[in-house]
């Protein structure tokens, strides 16, 4: 994050996070997005609940540390309790004002517990809108609804899918097998009527299945693609062991700690070795280092480029 560009909307990181809760039978998955003003300005972008649950926060340079700390650290493994968090209001705590609401026009999704896959391509897709067209911070102030759409979801999804693409046809034909169960489920989900959400969640447990019987599927594309996930029991946390810490405890103490320089050997030798897997990749960047978005046509690539 140090080596962000200021004021510059193609230089971001978009970092996967989550919010636990005891209410529901599921935990959820959301998305980060990181750019750099002269302070650090961090967007939670949620496509479950698009009009009520998208904010933005700034958080001073002098925090940096404890920013990355949190989101460091919330990778882990800790033990399940029946206190909830949400990563993003934990950042409230480091920031320098209050949330911003964003007004983000954006169609929920009824279906399966998809979240870690469908957040962050919705955040990538808002990032491309953000490159194209930036979003001021006068159109937050005067709370513009903002639907950050460049193409139809087929269209992005096909981008999204050609990036995959290499020059060996074996690893090709894997994902080729993938997108025709898609494009098969797009055609039959386009003549129900949106507000039929069973029938939409009918049909994504329907090609779900035909994805996990298909034999030529690879094996580590069917990994924690489980019936039981598809009754929308994601969890984030499933440990009770007292041997673990708590994530609430761990980052009321990042937050609590003064502002001094961490020494980054720490982070290796933490009790903790088990990462969170939906999200333990973390998106880095470094100004000596840009390469365009592939997906995107020649004109846009010149336009839009991240960093990584």
């Amino acid at each position: 994050m140090e080596n962000l560009k200021e004021d510059d909307p193609t230089s971001f990181v978009i970092i996967p996070s989550y919010s636990t809760t005891i209410r529901l039978f599921h935990d959820h998955i959301y998305s980060l997005i990181i750019h750099k003003n002269k302070d650090y300005i961090v967007t939670k972008i949620n496509k479950l609940e698009s009009m009520t649950t998208n904010f933005q926060l700034k958080i001073d340079e002098k925090n940096l540390n404890k920013l990355s700390d949190i989101l460091y650290y919330s990778k882990f493994e800790y033990r399940k309790t029946r206190i909830s968090v949400d990563i993003f209001s934990k950042l409230k705590k480091i920031a320098v004002e209050k949330p911003s609401a964003l007004h983000v026009e954006m169609r929920g999704y009824p279906g399966i517990t998809n979240c870690p896959i469908l957040e962050p391509l919705t955040a990538l897709k808002w990032t491309v809108y953000n490159c194209n067209k930036p979003i001021s911070s006068a159109e937050i102030k005067e709370k513009k609804v903002i639907n950050p759409k460049l193409w139809p979801s087929k269209e992005l999804r096909m981008r999204f899918y050609q990036t995959f693409l290499t020059d060996n046809e074996q690893h090709n034909q894997q994902f080729s097998i993938l997108w025709h169960y898609y494009t098969m489920r797009k055609a039959e989900t386009q003549l129900v009527d949106k507000e039929y959400k069973g029938k939409i969640r009918y049909l994504s447990i329907k090609y779900l299945n035909k994805v996990l019987n298909d034999p030529a599927v690879p094996i580590e594309f069917k990994r924690n693609q489980t019936n039981e996930a598809s009754q929308q029991n994601y969890k984030v946390f499933h440990s009770r062991s007292k041997k673990l810490e708590t994530l609430h405890t761990k980052i009321s103490h990042i937050t609590n700690k003064k502002n001094i320089t961490t020494d980054k050997s720490q982070h290796k030798n933490n009790e903790n070795s088990q990462y969170f897997r939906p999200s333990n990749s973390i998106a880095s960047t470094s100004s000596d280092n840009v390469t365009s978005i592939s997906f995107l046509s020649k004109k846009e690539r010149q336009v839009c480029s991240i960093q990584r």
